[in-house]
This record gives C-alpha cells, sequence and structure tokens, in this order.
C-alpha cells in the first residue's frame, strides 16, 4: 500500500474541510461556495473543484512520479509511461482521438491508457457529507438549501444518454442511479476483500461486444455490474486501456474521503505496475470539446512557451513588477502648476516669430534692407 506524505494529507484535510466551511455570503446571493469544474488539474475553477483531479496529481507526485498536464495531444505523449484522462463529455470520444490515443500504445511497450467516464458529481455527496456534519439551526438550512438546489440543478440537465453511445473502446449504456459496493475480483488483486462504496450516475460503460481486445474485469459490484474493466491490445498485450464508468473513486472529493482512499490508492498502483514503468505520467484535460491533436508540441502559438515551465513561474511576477514600475514612475504627482497664457495679438510676438524666421533660414540681409527703405522713404518725405 502507498504511503501517506504529509503534504497529500495537507490537501486531504482541506479538501475534507469545505464540508463544513463555506462562504455564508456567496449562499445568501444565490451562488453555490464550490466550484465544480471537472476532470482538470489547473484553474481557478479546478484546482479546489470538488469534481478536479489536484488530488490525484499531488498523489502521484508524491511517489516521486514524473506528471506532466497537457491540454492537447502533442509529440510529447510519447515520453509518458501513463496517460490520465477525464474528459468533461457524456459523449464517448471520436474516432479520430481514439486512433491517435491507439497510435500511442502500439508505439511503445508498457504503456497504460485510464479513460474515466463523466458521469459522476460530487457535489451532491459534498453536501451530504456536510450536512452529517452541520448542526441545527441556520447552517444546517443552509446546507439543506444547497443539496436541494444542486439535486435540482441535476435533474435539469437534458436527457445524457438519448441513443446507444460507442466508441472501439467500450459502449454507454443507460443504468439506475444510486449506489453500490465493489470490489476488485480475486484474479486481479490478491487482496480480494478489499472493497468501497461507488455511485452510480444515469449511465455506465461497459466492454464492446466484437472489440478487437483482450478483456478482463477490474472492479465489480455485488450484482456482477463491471465498474472498471481493461483492455489488453491482441497485438502487443504489454499495452492496455483501464476504463473506469466514473469518477466517484478518482477524483478531488472522494478520493479526500477516507472510507474510498485505499481502493483509489490500490487502483493507482494497478495502472502503474507495468514492469517497466518509469514514473512518467501525463495527465490529460479536456473540456466538453475534444483535446485537440496536433504534430507540434507549441500548441498554443509562438508564444506558448511561456506557460510552460519555468518561465510560468517567472512571466507573471516580471508583468506585476513592470506595472508597479509604471505607477510608481510616469504618473504626475503634487499640485498641478498653472500654465502661462499667451496672447497672439501682441505685435512684438509677431516680430519676435518673424525675426526666427530670418534667423533659421540665413537671410539676414533681407530685414536690414527692409529698414533701410522704411528710412529713405520717410526722409524723402
Amino acid at each position: 500500500m502507498f504511503c501517506k506524505p504529509l503534504a497529500l494529507w495537507g490537501w486531504a484535510i482541506l479538501l475534507a474541510c469545505l464540508g463544513m466551511c463555506w462562504n455564508h455570503s456567496a449562499s445568501a446571493l444565490g451562488q453555490s461556495p464550490i466550484t465544480t469544474g471537472f476532470g482538470r488539474v489547473r484553474g481557478g475553477q479546478y484546482a479546489t473543484s470538488v469534481n478536479g483531479m489536484a488530488m490525484l496529481k499531488h498523489y502521484l507526485e508524491s511517489r516521486s512520479y514524473e506528471v506532466v498536464v497537457k491540454r492537447a495531444i502533442t509529440p510529447s505523449i510519447e515520453k509518458a509511461d501513463v496517460v490520465i484522462w477525464a474528459p468533461d463529455s457524456w459523449h464517448a470520444p471520436s474516432e479520430e482521438v481514439v486512433t491517435r490515443l491507439n497510435q500511442w500504445l502500439t508505439g511503445g511497450q508498457y504503456r497504460t491508457l485510464v479513460y474515466i467516464g463523466r458521469d459522476y458529481d460530487a457535489a451532491v455527496e459534498y453536501w451530504q457529507s456536510a450536512l452529517e456534519q452541520s448542526e441545527t439551526g441556520g447552517t444546517r438550512e443552509l446546507v439543506l438549501r444547497e443539496l436541494s438546489q444542486t439535486r435540482l440543478n441535476q435533474m435539469a440537465r437534458p436527457q445524457r444518454l438519448l441513443a446507444a453511445d460507442e466508441c472501439a473502446w467500450f459502449t454507454i449504456e443507460a443504468c439506475e442511479p444510486g449506489t453500490a459496493t465493489a470490489r476488485f475480483v480475486s484474479n486481479v488483486d490478491d487482496e480480494s476483500g478489499i472493497e468501497t462504496e461507488i455511485v452510480w450516475g444515469t449511465s455506465r460503460l461497459i466492454p464492446r461486444s466484437g472489440t478487437a481486445h483482450r478483456i478482463r474485469p477490474l472492479m465489480e459490484t455485488d450484482a456482477n455490474e463491471v465498474f472498471a474493466f481493461e483492455l489488453e491490445l491482441k497485438a502487443n498485450r504489454t499495452n492496455r486501456i483501464i476504463v473506469v464508468s466514473n469518477g466517484s473513486l478518482l477524483l478531488n472529493f472522494p478520493f479526500a474521503l477516507e472510507k474510498r482512499r485505499p481502493v483509489a490508492e490500490r487502483f493507482l498502483d494497478l495502472a502503474t505496475e507495468n514492469a517497466t514503468f518509469q514514473g512518467r505520467i501525463q495527465l490529460l484535460e479536456s473540456g466538453p470539446q475534444e483535446p485537440i491533436i496536433s504534430n507540434s508540441d507549441n500548441v498554443g502559438g509562438q508564444l506558448a512557451w511561456i506557460v510552460e515551465a519555468p518561465l510560468k513561474y517567472i512571466v507573471p511576477q516580471v508583468v506585476i513588477l513592470g506595472v508597479m514600475y509604471c505607477f510608481v514612475v510616469f504618473p504626475i504627482l503634487g499640485r498641478p502648476k498653472r500654465l502661462v497664457t499667451q496672447t497672439e495679438s501682441r505685435f512684438g510676438r509677431h516680430l519676435e516669430a518673424l525675426g526666427r524666421m530670418w534667423s533659421r533660414s540665413g537671410r539676414m540681409q533681407e530685414p536690414r534692407e527692409a529698414i533701410e527703405r522704411f528710412r529713405r522713404s520717410v526722409e524723402n518725405k
């Protein structure tokens, strides 16, 4: 079993405390004080989201693994031994993405792809946990209000599974929502007694019939429903795809729960137990749209290098210091000085301007000749 470093437990305590402490002003405005962004690590709405993957990343890093986060499938994926992908999409991956990831799998040995289904939202479990820990009075009423609103939001969503949806790896099948007890099957894990509670949404992922892979169940419920399974490539049995129906084990909030943590750790141990695993893991982020597939690592254009290490830690500080410098140096502070207005009606200013013009042009003889003509005309009179 994996160890539990202090830094990782700090994250777990932080997420657990969210069940007891929240922003009352946000609740008063009708806004949920928690974030629910799904399947990502970076960004304000994902780092502390109950559906994010920051806990998973910190846990893997605590094992001294090299973890990188990408939002596109680029040639750098060839450096990874394990790719973990939790797309924020209710549909199966497109043929283009499946083909590209299969190319990565067959391009080396002992590679593992972990696919986590979308049909799970930790917000309901979060508020249920907060309700159990809340006391009577105003606090409990606020929690009940948030729990009711979260359930209404889930019911108001459009029907997610309008028809059978499938890809080369699995088929999405409708099921009844609820909870169940799942366990590792005995032919995969020697500790067959280890089990945990999982949450079913309105759909589950099942192996596709007639697939070109060797299918092996990994986790089953008491009703023999497959929660997670493994697909081995028949052409190259060192590479595999692990499909998990949803994130009720591996996302931030469930990963922080003590009752699910041992199974989640054992599951990650299973995903990284390849014979030549070198500790290189890539977390693939994607929103409702599928990840970009590119032949270049510089997907963001010529300035994409700014968001990569180490410049992503340096550039923001330089920008902040530059803004502070501008505020200090360029503003004119103090009492404004009164400007002396100059009138154009003074004839002397006209003569001064005419003299400067002759001086710059080098025609100084002209004013002398003009003055001389004026004197002769006066004398003649």
